[in-house]
Order: C-alpha cells, then structure tokens, then sequence
C-alpha cells in the first residue's frame, strides 16, 4: 500500500480509538490525603488542596506537624515543617511512613508539599486540571523518596515566572483583565498553579481600556487588587507589562507617553499614567517599546529615563524592567557613544533599568534562528544578556513557549519542540556564564500565549527547569509522564523523540516556515519587506519558478517535508498504542496534538507539490486531492479537540467582545482550520484558474 494511504489509515485509525478518550474513567475511588502542618501556613496549605478534584483531605494544622502525621492512619500522611534553610528551599524525605517537608519559608513548604504530592503521582500540568492519580502506587512512592533522600532543592533562579500575553485573547486576558467572580477564581488558579511548579513571578500586559473609561478602570482596579493580593499571600511577585511611545503601540496596550512635547510635558503625561495604573500595588513594571519601529537614540534614551525616574522617584520600591526586542530591519542597527548597537539595546544607557533579553518562537539563543525576524541567529542578544551579567547588572531572560499569531497554535500544531529549546538556553547559558566568568543568569520569564493544545506542557516544564536545570530535558519529560500508569514513561520518551524530530526538522533543516501558517497580515508584510515568522515562497511565487528553481524547492522543502511528516507518524503511532493510557485527558490532548501536526506536514507538503506539478505542466489535480482529504481528516481532529478543552471554549473559539484589539478568542482560526482554508484556495485558484476568494483570516 502506498505510504500516503498507510498514513491515512493509520491516522483514522487512532482517530476513532480516540473519540471517548478525553476524559479520565469513570468510578475511580477518591484519594484520602492526611497533611499535617504550622497553624500559620493554614490558609496556603488549605489553598494547595482547594482543587484537587477525587481528593478527601484531612488537614491538621499542628505545633508538631511530623508528630501529627505519624498519628494519622492514612498511608502516606504528609508534614510541612520549617527549618532554617532559604525561603525558597526545601526538602522532602522519609520518615518510616510519613512523608516529611521542611521549607525555609512558606514558598519552600509549599514548594515541598507540591514535590511530595508529586511523588504521590499527582501532576500540576495545566491551571484548570490536575492530574490526580487513579491510585497511590506504595513501591512508586518509596522508590520516589529514595531517590531524593538527601537532597536539598534550592532554586537555580531567584525570579522565576510568567508573562501572560494579555495583548491576545488568550486564557489568562479573561482571568486576569476581565473583572467578575469566575475570571478572579481562574487568576487564583493559574497562581496556585505557578506556585505549585515552584515559580515565584506573574505578570501580565495592561491594555488601554482603562486609559480613559472611568468605570472600566473602577472594575479593573478592584479585580485587580484582589488579583494581586492572592499573589502576595502566595508568596508571588506581580508585575505589570506596559507600553512606553504610543506610535509604536500596535495593539491595545496601556500607554505611558502618546504625544511629544518638551520634557516637562513628557514628565506629567508619564506621571499621570503611572499614578492610574500603580493604584494597583505592583511589585514590578516591565516596559516594551513596539515592533518595526525606532526613534532617534537620545529622544528614546531621554523618554524612557524619564519612566525610570519618575518611578524611583514616587514608586522607589518598584523596580523597571525593559525589553529588548528583535528585528533585523533597516535602520534597527545603529552607531551610538562607538559602539553598534541594535535599537532595542539602548536601553542600556537607561540608569536604573534592567535588560530583559527577548527571544520569539521556540528559537534560541544557541542554533539558526531561522530567518525570524530576518535574524539568521540571536547571537548578538545572547552576547548582550552576557555582558550584561559580566557587568554585575540585574538582568532578565524573556523567551516564548508559544507565538500565536499564524505561527503555531493557531494553525494548529503540538510543538514540544519549544521544551529543548528552553531547556538549551537555560543549560547552555549556565555553562556560557562559567566559561566567561560572569554571575549566572538569575531572572527567567516565560512570555506565555495560551495553553490548550499541549502548550501547556511548554510552560509547566519551563517553570520546572527554572528552579533545577536539569542535565538531561529527555529524563525530565520521561519523569512527567511516569505516573500515567503502565507506558507513562515511554509515552514521556515519544513525547521527547516528537521534540527532537522537530529540532531536526524546524530549525535545522528550516522547514518552520512551512509548518506554519500565513494570514493577510504576514503576506501584506511581506510585500512592504516586514517579516515576523520566517518567510518561505508563496503558491504564486512557486509557479513563477524556473525548472532548476522548482527542483531545489522540491529537493530541500516538499521531500524533507514528507520525511519530516513520516518520522512524526512512526512516533504517534506507538504513542496511541501505549494500552488504555489514550484514557488520560492529558494524553490524550497530546495524541490529538500530534495527529494533527502531522496532517498539517503531509498537508502543506501536498500543497507545494500540487503546485510544482502545475508549474511544470503535469497534473495537479490528484495532489489537492490528497491535499483536501488531508484537511478533512485535520477537522475530525480539531471538533474532537474543541469538545475537549480545558477552558471555557466559547471565549476561544469563537468571536467576543474584549479589550484586545481581536475581537474573537485566540484558537479561533485554528478551530475553523482558516489559514488551511486559505491556502487550499489559493492552490485552488492557481490549479483550475478560477477565484473563487481567499479567507484572510483576520476577522
């Protein structure tokens, strides 16, 4: 049989064994937990339990927490105890049968209850669902605490956390911007949930309804309040992400500075700004400064000392915090004091405020960047956080677990790819910083843009290694996984493997651009020569080719492409053998992620092919074919996920009014399959001549 119709088969196949697999079985028998603890961390430690769904706590706030448990009757009583360690600190060992936690301060005993409910087989994968054992596995256990018996856990990070990209219309927009009752119980969770995975820092983007609306503002500050007071009695840092220059503002955010003036006038319009927006008591202010655009270095030097200095000046508590962005485009590299600088670097000329270095995609600062941005590598970003730390400055690494924006969960793909790189960064920066002698990276914070369709694991497994870098990521993922019953490990290898076929496949050989998809933007961008994702060859340009030019095409773009697709296959196809584990609504999630990238491959793949053969007077009929059939089956998919989604699913889905400038939930287009749709048409268009009309996938 022909390997495009085995692949179908197969696809099929594990989409029908899927259709009831999203939810955990029915009848499983409840977990007693008995957790014993200090009078004074009752509300934290009551907090830690308060979603546990199948969890009967009995919880003992005692002077002598471990003598409490051993009095307890259930097997494996938990006791949180203070020791004299780091606030941040912690350790879990034995004690004949009690499970016993000391932590330095009340992060590290919660940190230490959430590593024993680990070892319990409890995972703290996604902010609106845990993942609580059908069972406590006695010999699991054991082997769990002996294997960290010992070891004291000390965080490698002393700012490890999240932005939450609340420009987009994501999950955390709705939990952490829009005032009601549900959405502040969903902020509480997603904290709960960062703590849980040892992380000590949320932040999110202010958005400019607020600038103006009085009641808006009214709502947005006691939500907010509310918010942050949570965060605080959970140890967590919150700050704020805000725009500096209003012209460079491409979307609805909050804005310090929209008109030129003399500098007082510049002063008093930043000082009103910030005294609206720090009514709230933020912990930290995070400044951003646009995309394709740039000022004369001395007016941005001079704007953004001014934020610096109002905020020490009125706010001295707040430390400010600036992006350094990317963007290879004219005119972003410049000569300032005999140094060549990228625009976005002056900000080390700012007195007071802290570089934090960007990173887009799951691209790193170690391998090809892919032409992202026009950047071939981030080299010169990574040689700047260096310096920076050489200079014993406070200084910040900002990557992404997710793009959005046509690139990845909005097409949709599953890409743990984005696990390696984080973990590369992390581990190969740590080794960087010996080798030049400088103070190692300290500040890590991931820029998170929405968690369904896998991408939850991008986050929960970057908070993770914020605290302890592991040596091997492989053994991490495997660890993930583990307690998900018989295959739970392997499950976690072909998740690793799915990862490592990317790497290969996405930024070494560069077939990201493909994989992704295109709206109207990223083509109109093309044209004025602004470029976000990687840029590869449209449907039209592939017709207009040479013969020589079609072969290159096909060689280093259609056949690794079906390679690509063929080593993802292989991997899903053991995955979703892995016995009754398809069960698990986490697996699941994952099996659903990787059948659909894989369609997605073999897709555009077909899409290419189907236009060379029209290029070169042979039938293309046959291929869009294939191509449709391909689309199809990604639908099955997407309906089977959207039934499934760990969030309320019409606020993603579907149109909405909101403060963004997107008037409709952010998997959207990848729920209506639009950027398939709009390459389908286009091939449509160049194969029968006809226009029948292209979507834009904007709306």
């Amino acid at each position: 049989m022909h390997r495009f119709a085995l692949a179908v088969v197969a696809i099929a196949l594990t989409a029908l064994s899927a259709g009831c697999r999203a939810e955990a079985p029915s009848g499983e028998a409840p977990v007693s937990l008995t957790i014993a603890f200090l009078p004074e961390d009752a509300g934290v430690m009551e907090d830690m339990l308060l979603r546990l769904p199948r969890v009967e706590p009995t919880l003992l706030a005692e002077a002598a927490p471990l003598r409490a448990a051993q009095a307890s009757d259930v097997r494996w009583p938990i006791a949180v105890e203070a020791d004299d360690t780091c606030d941040e600190c912690y350790s879990v060992t034995r004690k004949d049968d009690v499970i016993h936690v000391r932590g330095g301060g009340l992060a590290g005993r919660q940190y230490g209850l959430a590593h024993a409910l680990e070892v319990l087989g409890f995972r703290f994968f996604h902010p609106m669902k845990t993942q609580v054992p059908a069972r406590v596995d006695d010999k699991a256990v054991a082997a769990a605490l002996a294997e960290i018996d010992g070891l004291a856990f000390e965080p490698e990070m002393a700012v490890r956390g999240l932005h939450l990209h609340t420009l987009h219309p994501i999950e955390s927009l709705f939990a952490f911007w829009k005032p009601g009752a549900e959405n502040l119980e969903d902020a509480r969770a997603v904290i709960d949930w960062v703590v849980k995975n040892r992380a000590n820092y949320v932040q999110w983007v202010a958005l400019g309804d607020i600038a103006s609306d009085d009641k808006a503002y009214a709502a947005w500050v006691d939500h907010t309040r509310s918010v942050v007071d949570y965060a605080h009695a959970r140890g967590v840092g919150v700050g704020t992400n805000v725009q500096q220059f209003g012209k460079s503002s491409l979307q609805n955010a909050y804005v310090l500075q929209k008109n030129e003036g003399t500098s007082a006038e510049v002063r008093a319009e930043i000082e009103a700004a910030l005294e609206r927006l720090l009514a709230v008591p933020f912990d930290y202010i995070n400044l951003s400064f646009g995309e394709f655009f740039e000022s004369h270095p001395e007016a941005f030097i001079e704007s953004v000392q001014t934020t610096v200095d109002v905020i020490h000046d009125r706010y001295s508590h707040i430390p400010v915090g600036g992006t350094v962005h990317i963007g290879n485009y004219e005119g972003m590299w410049l000569d300032y004091e005999g140094e060549r600088l990228h625009y976005y670097m002056l900000v080390k000329h700012v007195e007071g405020l802290e570089p934090w270095v960007h990173t887009v995609m799951y691209y790193n600062l170690f391998d090809d960047a892919g032409g992202s941005y026009y950047h071939d590598d981030f080299f010169e970003h990574r040689d700047f956080l260096i310096d920076a730390l050489g200079r014993g400055e406070p200084a910040a690494y900002f990557p992404e677990t997710a793009y959005w924006i046509a690139f990845d969960n909005s097409v949709p793909t599953y890409l743990p790819l984005y696990i390696k790189s984080r973990w590369k960064d992390m581990h190969d920066l740590r080794a960087l910083a010996v080798e030049e002698g400088v103070p190692a990276l300290d500040r890590h914070i991931v820029f998170s843009s929405g968690w369904e369709w896998g991408y939850w694991q991008q986050d929960y497994a970057t908070l993770r290694m914020n605290y302890a870098i592991p040596d091997d990521w492989k053994a991490f993922v495997r660890e993930m996984f583990a307690p998900l019953g018989e295959g739970g490990a392997r499950f976690g290898e072909l998740v690793a493997d799915f990862a490592d076929v990317q790497y290969d496949a996405l930024i070494g050989e560069r077939l990201a651009a493909y994989l992704a998809g295109r709206d109207f933007y990223i083509d109109i961008g093309k044209v004025v020569d602004i470029a976000s994702q990687p840029v590869r060859p449209l449907f039209g340009e592939v017709a207009a080719m040479d013969k020589e030019e079609r072969d290159t095409l096909r060689r280093t773009v259609v056949d690794p492409m079906n390679i690509f697709a063929a080593a993802m296959e292989d991997i899903l196809v053991e995955a979703a053998s892995l016995g009754n584990l398809a069960e698990n609504a986490f697996v699941a999630e994952t099996l659903d992620g990787m059948e659909v990238t894989v369609l997605r491959a073999r897709f555009i793949a077909r899409l290419y092919q189907a236009t060379l053969a029209h290029a070169g007077d042979e039938s293309a009929q046959p291929v869009l074919r294939e191509a449709e059939a391909l689309a199809f089956a990604a639908r099955t998919v997407v309906a089977r996920r959207g039934r499934n989604f760990f969030y309320t699913t019409n606020l993603l889905t579907e149109g909405d009014r909101n403060p963004t400038i997107y008037p409709f939930g952010y998997l959207k287009q990848a729920h209506n399959l639009c950027l398939w749709e709009r390459e389908l048409s286009e091939v449509r268009q160049l194969v029968d001549g006809t226009d029948s009309g292209v979507p834009l996938c904007i709306f």
